[in-house]
């Protein structure tokens, strides 16, 4: 659903391509900028080779904030005038090239959604697996953004799902990414410790250079003083990175509460499937292990971690990926 998401396309030939085949409806979300507005010679920014098929694609002839992308030329699109002016909010990319996505897309209801949302989704490559998984996709999607929840098929859906293990998952999930992210208070301190050590560190390479001075020429009595006072700057330092090292410790042993308290609420869950099932499994694995400070697997954690990581993600659900990783890991 790359017009809804919003392309950044760079210097790309044939960037958007439409082959003989390709059919679409009517796009209004104005997703697709270019930050290069001349493609390599020879080619076009936009391009439809279907010649029975011609959608409209509408877009705002001011760039997003902060760009100077405009609607593409007629020379740059082909067939022309493809793409229409438009009023209308243009969808800006995120700026790291491979999560394009738009800012606002996340508060956007799809269509793809109403169909997630009532059970309409009857394609054959969807097995009964991805349909959980773009079930707890989009629960998530309304959980993070309440603002969807105005919208009445997807707050029927958002209430119909309270309750069951997919929604139980969500804020296992979120609250498990957020372990090893540290609290303000914790981070400016630690931020602190460090620009003091640097200072301090400064100072003593700054009373070396001197002491070296005071020992040539001879002057014991600098040397004793020079050598008192670096003495004082190391015992200064080594205060600093013992804070340093309390802020950690209180950190670690936050996260390995916090941790424990995640895996209660995760292992007390039903799975009612194998992507429930696999990512329970995983995240208990990872909580016990990673999560709580301990940076090495036990043989039974490898061969069900493997067990996992080898599974059709179709079937067995995003934490086949997480387990994969965690192989590598281990």
């Amino acid at each position: 659903m790359w017009w809804r998401e919003g392309n950044d396309f760079y210097d790309h030939g044939n960037a958007f391509r439409y082959s003989v085949s390709a059919t679409t409806a009517d796009q209004d979300l104005q997703g697709n900028v270019w930050n290069v507005p001349t493609p390599p010679a020879g080619f076009r920014l936009a391009l439809n080779e279907n010649p029975f098929y011609n959608p409209v694609f509408t877009w705002n002839d001011v760039g997003p904030p902060g760009t100077n992308t405009l609607l593409p030329h007629n020379n740059f699109q082909d067939p022309d005038d493809w793409f229409q002016p438009a009023a209308g909010t243009n969808y800006e990319c995120a700026t790291d090239q491979f999560a394009c996505a738009s800012r606002s897309f996340r508060n956007v209801a799809t269509d793809f959604d109403y169909l997630v949302a009532t059970d309409q989704i009857d394609n054959d490559p969807y097995t009964d697996e991805t349909r959980w998984m773009f079930k707890k996709d989009l629960f998530k999607r309304i959980e993070e953004n309440p603002v969807l929840q105005n919208d009445v098929v997807l707050n029927n859906f958002y209430i119909a799902m309270q309750g069951t293990t997919l929604a139980e998952l969500v804020p296992v999930e979120a609250d498990k990414n957020e372990l090893f992210v540290p609290d303000n208070f914790s981070e400016a301190l630690l931020q602190q410790y460090r620009a003091d050590a640097a200072q301090q560190l400064t100072l003593i390479e700054q009373q070396m250079v001197l002491l070296d001075t005071a020992f040539v020429n001879d002057d014991t009595a600098t040397v004793r003083i020079l050598s008192d006072d670096i003495m004082d700057l190391q015992e200064t330092v080594t205060a600093t990175n013992t804070f340093a090292e309390d802020v950690i410790a209180d950190e670690t042993a936050d996260r390995i509460t916090t941790a424990t308290a995640i895996g209660i609420s995760n292992n007390i869950l039903a799975a009612t499937n194998t992507p429930e099932e696999n990512e329970q499994i995983v995240n208990e694995i990872y909580l016990r292990t990673i999560g709580s400070d301990v940076f090495e697997f036990t043989q039974d954690d490898i061969e069900t971690l493997y067990s996992i990581a080898i599974q059709c993600p179709m079937q067995g659900g995003n934490a086949v990926f997480y387990g994969t990783v965690a192989i590598c890991f281990g």
